[in-house]
């Protein structure tokens, strides 16, 4: 359900930091990481500030196997 409810959000308000964050979460706990990488990302790129996207990113980048990358976002 959180899936579809994120997806309709971002069509609506697509540079909505705080949207990007949410769905690319959802898809990371679906086990989606690539998905996952791409929106949180954007979340990060769209609010610089937001720790919880750039530590969520990290995370993701960590779970890749891709360990210098989720440094980066430490």
């Amino acid at each position: 359900a959180s899936l579809r409810h994120y997806t309709a959000a971002r069509a609506l308000r697509p540079g909505n930091a705080v949207v990007t964050y949410n769905l690319g979460a959802t898809y990371n706990r679906m086990g989606d990481r690539d998905k996952s990488f791409v929106l949180l990302a954007q979340a990060v790129e769209l609010d610089p500030r937001n720790i919880r996207a750039a530590h969520h990113l990290g995370s993701v980048r960590l779970g890749q196997n891709r360990l210098d990358d989720a440094r980066a976002h430490e």
